[in-house]
């Protein structure tokens, strides 16, 4: 075949990808399928009979001529454009505001059912977004700073602000989970991706809160708060590398991470919190079926009271209600621990450490109605670890964790195929322990350095 020629090697239907001519009269191809992009050979000859593409617009104007009538006579190519006026200025975000939608709620407040009215106002782009909800409570043995509930929320570009006055949630009609809170709660919120090259991400999150008239927690459920007040603030930044299988229903493998920085003002006391999660997962040889290491750790510093309610993690069961919105699977999130009360378990400093199995699903070809069916059910296998004593911390937890760290930077490579021949996998292994152990013990000098100078010092007499 002349390089210049252009013809016609097949003619499949969903087509074959990067082909690579090979000796003879044949050549390798990708061929697309339910599986992905599988390498199939065939025949590296020209096609003579080659079957005609059907549109599907083409087919519906010879079925029914009539929808010709409905074109209009001034088609684009027939439009002046210069005889138009056309004007260039900056798009009115404020101003194109306008009322989308507006219905009655039914809401939960604490065990409480609340009624009220739900509107929604956003201009054409989407870029401004405001919704506002009021509901009151009928129950008249409800105090009376209780029975009014609004909330407000205003999005624009990147941000969120939001106000609201007794927090409701519909979700907490179907518990065990319970989001609606008493008091005041005024804070911005901030997100955005630093990479977005799907499936690899990088996203930043910054919260600034004030929370008053509270009596329990803003993020736990049934702990009292010892003040009515406080100020709250975050940076997080979020990595995900997850992959799945044409076909699968869960993510197969990949890495992901997230590393937390917060802290809680209250009248007299700072609560700094450090948290962090890292997920690496598997595949294995059978069809949709794969493994994964979930670890999580978080510490709050500092000699704070473990009895403060404020100084402490809290953890609940698996983190869904009955009906949700939220994901499914809110037992991977950093405060869950499946089997547990909701927190009934706490600590100052915690580590956990989880084995997850996933089982490939079962398909559902007619499972319910047309408005309410079952399309798949999938079977989940997992063990769950969680230190939260400082003691079994340092002997148990702080170990795994620190193994678990220097893994993920030999799976990185192993996952983006850096790594050629196996002695190159032993190599940047041991390179990768090497450097933990030198920085853990320029650190660990450091600290017998500072308390022998310490002690030194305080053993001279004053002069």
């Amino acid at each position: 075949m002349d390089a210049d020629d252009i013809h016609i090697m097949t003619n499949g239907e969903t087509g074959f990808f990067r082909p690579v001519p090979m000796e003879g009269y044949s050549m390798v191809v990708f061929a697309y399928t339910a599986e992905g992009f599988t390498p199939v050979m065939i025949k590296k000859e020209i096609q003579q009979n080659v079957a005609a593409i059907q549109l599907l617009g083409q087919e519906v104007v010879n079925r029914h001529p009539v929808v010709k009538t409905w074109i209009p006579s001034a088609t684009p190519d027939k439009i002046d454009l210069q005889d138009r006026n056309m004007t260039v200025s900056d798009y009115p975000h404020y101003r194109s505001i306008g009322l989308r939608n507006a219905y009655p709620v039914v809401e939960q407040y604490k065990k409480m059912v609340v009624a009220g009215y739900k509107m929604n106002f956003a201009n054409h782009l989407s870029t401004d977004a405001v919704m506002l909800k009021v509901l009151y409570s009928p129950d008249e043995n409800r105090p009376d700073d209780e029975r009014f509930h609004v909330v407000l929320e205003w999005k624009h570009w990147y941000w969120i602000f939001h106000a609201s006055r007794n927090r409701t949630d519909f979700y907490d009609l179907f518990g065990p989970t319970r989001f609606s809170r008493k008091g005041n709660a005024h804070g911005v919120s901030y997100s955005k991706h630093l990479i977005y090259d799907t499936p690899r991400t990088l996203n930043v999150k910054m919260r600034l809160y004030h929370y008053s008239d509270m009596d329990e927690l803003p993020g736990y459920q049934s702990v009292s708060a010892t003040q009515n007040s406080m100020v709250t603030s975050s940076l997080s930044f979020v990595y995900s590398d997850i992959r799945r299988s044409p076909g699968a229903v869960d993510d197969e493998k990949g890495l992901s991470a997230s590393l937390d920085f917060s802290g809680s003002i209250l009248t007299s006391s700072f609560y700094p919190r450090i948290s962090a999660t890292g997920n690496v997962g598997l595949p294995l040889p059978l069809n949709h079926i794969s493994f994964w290491f979930r670890g999580a750790a978080g510490l709050i510093p500092g000699s704070l009271n473990t009895a403060d309610f404020f100084a402490n993690f809290y953890f609940v069961g698996f983190g869904n209600n009955m009906i949700d919105h939220r994901d499914v699977k809110e037992y991977h999130a950093l405060s869950a621990f499946p089997g547990a009360d909701i927190n009934s378990l706490n600590g100052r400093y915690f580590a956990r450490l989880t084995g997850e199995l996933n089982l490939p699903p079962l398909r559902y070809r007619e499972a319910g109605i047309p408005s309410a069916y079952v399309q798949w059910s999938r079977l989940s296998l997992f063990s769950s670890t969680l230190f939260t004593d400082p003691v079994l911390y340092s002997r148990y937890g702080a170990p795994i964790i620190e193994e678990s760290i220097k893994l993920i930077f030999p799976v990185w490579l192993a996952f983006h195929k850096k790594i050629g021949f196996m002695v190159d996998g032993a190599i940047l292994g041991f390179a990768t322990s090497a450097g933990f152990s030198l920085t853990e013990n320029v650190f660990f000098l450091s600290q017998e350095i500072r308390i022998f100078c310490s002690g030194q010092f305080a053993d001279r007499e004053p002069p």
